[in-house]
């Protein structure tokens, strides 16, 4: 199943509901912009076992080889576990899966590295060798329409998608009028007609000058990040950190990590000059490097730090690599070189 459609569609909402309901099988769910989300499955799926089974599990050889950046990669060698990784896969889920199916669920799928998606792709591709796999429900979400190797994958026989679109105009209406969206407009507003006439107009979100000090260090921090951005993370960047200020400038909180809108970053930067920008990607670069130098190097680029973000994309490439993505290293060091 591959539920796709718009940023801020529902999607998350949907699948949470749908699990609130779910009293069979075990669960598996995994974020797709993680690190090796093929291993979390392994991880997670373990978990389920007795202690004296996952002690003994040939699959926790597997878990954490990945992460020797140190040592020279071997394209044999990473075939061969891709192939191992598929074989524990398909062994996990049917030990876990009696005598109800396992579901695997893998948020933000298209944000998955090309070889992660391979490896997924090829643990439901009905053409894989392994043909004789136990019943497992893989439940992907992606932003907009499937399209390369997932576009595939829907159009398989055994596959079904789901696409989420914004509400028209009966939608609007239906939606506005449930008690749950009564209730947070009379919380946000305190029922004052001003402040609702404001946040029905847009002026729900300050502008860029009205935006509390408190907030302003972090805000500034969100408006030059691609991606949300962990809360922890944040938190150790500035100086005070305070989520309430933090909605009312109009950032939105995603699970555990925080972004703004893209016309909200818009109208951040517009404040800003480029020494500035070029500052906060610094911080981000440094903050980045040891644990997603692929992502500290791109900071590092747009804060004009070359030499700086040469280093930290051969770490990123390197890391790319041993989680199967080759294709994917090889553009980072083009886009940086």
């Amino acid at each position: 199943m591959i539920v796709g459609g718009p940023t801020a569609t529902g999607k998350g909402a949907l699948l949470d509901a749908w699990l609130a309901d779910h009293h069979a099988g075990p669960v598996l769910r995994v974020d797709g912009r993680g690190d090796a989300p093929v291993e979390q499955i392994i991880e997670l799926a373990l978990g389920h076992l007795s202690p004296v089974r996952r002690a003994r599990h040939p699959a926790l050889a597997l878990l954490g080889q990945h992460r020797n950046g140190t040592q020279v990669v071997d394209l044999l060698a990473l075939t061969e576990r891709r192939l191992r990784l598929r074989e524990e896969v398909d062994r996990l889920l049917g030990e876990i899966g009696a005598p109800n199916p396992a579901i695997v669920l893998v948020e933000d799928l298209h944000r998955a590295d090309r070889g992660t998606v391979e490896l997924l792709a090829g643990l439901v591709d009905g053409g894989s060798p392994y043909a004789a796999r136990p019943p497992v429900l893989f439940v992907a979400t992606i932003e907009g329409a499937p399209s390369g190797r997932l576009a595939e994958l829907a159009r398989a026989d055994a596959a079904r998608s789901l696409t989420l679109r914004p509400l028209d105009r009966a939608g609007v209406r239906a939606f506005l009028s449930t008690a749950d969206a009564v209730d947070s407009v009379l919380a946000l507003t305190g029922g004052l007609p001003e402040l609702i006439e404001r946040l029905l107009s847009g002026g729900g979100l300050p502008r860029p000058d009205e935006i509390e000090p408190v907030a302003r260090e972090t805000i500034e921090l969100l408006a030059v990040s691609e991606r949300p951005v962990d809360q922890r993370f944040l938190r150790s960047l500035v100086d005070t950190f305070d989520s309430d200020a933090l909605m009312r400038a109009g950032a939105s909180r995603i699970g555990e990590a925080w972004a703004l809108a893209p016309h909200a970053k818009e109208r951040v930067r517009s404040t800003l000059d480029a020494a500035s920008i070029r500052q906060l990607h610094a911080r981000l670069a440094e903050a980045l490097a040891s644990d997603h130098p692929e992502i500290a190097a791109r900071h590092a680029l747009a804060a004009s730090k070359v030499e700086r973000a040469v280093e930290l994309a051969l770490g990123g490439a390197e890391a790319l690599v041993a989680r199967h993505a080759p294709v994917d290293a090889a553009d980072l060091l083009l886009e940086v070189t």
